[in-house]
């Protein structure tokens, strides 16, 4: 830009646009002309680095963003995998909550079945206390009915 403000600043001046007013037919053959081309072409040249260095920044912001988005697109792809892993793992704890359940209803069946035989081996228990009252009752008898035979 300094190129352009200068061209611009010495195309301005009053010595130059008086001659070129005045006559520009001998400003122009005095070498004029070929001052402001030779300014318009500093000022190119000028503009021309101005724009390569600009493209030049361009292109390392573009590698700027392959970076970041190469990095975005593994942050993404990470955070598909954790998904899926923990989806797989909210799936695992469903299994053993199902798991658990069952375990707990066999074991209140288990409780259930024990609290059964329980009562089972006390009737069992009572019969064999009977039966054992009721043979000693016999042999009482028949004791008792010897006893008094003999009397």
């Amino acid at each position: 830009m300094p190129a352009c403000s200068y061209l611009f600043n010495w195309s301005q001046s009053a010595d130059h646009l008086a001659r070129f007013k005045r006559d520009p037919l001998s400003w122009f053959m005095s070498g004029g002309a070929l001052v402001v081309g030779a300014m318009n072409t500093v000022a190119i040249t000028g503009l021309r680095s101005q724009i390569i260095n600009e493209a030049n920044k361009l292109r390392d912001l573009q590698s700027q963003v392959a970076v970041h988005g190469t990095t975005l697109i593994t942050i993404r792809d990470d955070a598909i995998s954790l998904g899926r892993e923990l989806k797989e793992t909210q799936n695992l704890i469903k299994d053993q909550n199902k798991m658990i359940n069952k375990l707990e209803l066999n074991d209140a069946a288990l409780n259930e079945s024990i609290a059964y035989l329980a009562n089972e081996q006390q009737k069992i228990n009572i019969r064999h206390e009977n039966s054992l009252l009721y043979q000693s009752f016999i042999e009482i008898s028949a004791s008792t009915t010897k006893c008094i035979k003999m009397h």
